[in-house]
């Protein structure tokens, strides 16, 4: 048996307009992941828990993302388990202090 894992990934780069959150959607549902994509200011912000296996998966993906993107960088942080049913995405916000501001 797998293990479950979740983590919150941060993504910079031009990875805006480009349909990120909503391939990243497509991709975490072919997979099993569960979780969230939403746009912070100037970045991504996924949350993403499902089995270790396609949990790296998912982060591979994440590394390139779809056609038109461009990533700068790609943080990953182990998070606590939320045990969440779905993946969604999340309408994007501002924020002054981004990691503070989305604890969904």
């Amino acid at each position: 048996m797998n293990s479950v894992n979740r983590v919150k990934i941060i993504i910079a780069g031009n990875a805006q307009r480009v349909g990120f959150r909503h391939r990243a959607f497509q991709v975490a549902v072919s997979l099993g992941i569960t979780g969230n994509a939403m746009y912070v200011d100037q970045l991504i912000i996924i949350e993403a828990e499902g089995n270790v296996s396609d949990l790296g998966s998912f982060i591979s993906w994440c590394h390139t993302g779809p056609e038109g993107c461009i990533i700068d960088s790609i943080e990953v942080i182990e998070i606590e388990k939320l045990y969440s049913k779905s993946f969604e995405i999340v309408p994007g916000v501002l924020a002054s202090k981004p990691l503070e501001a989305i604890s969904v």
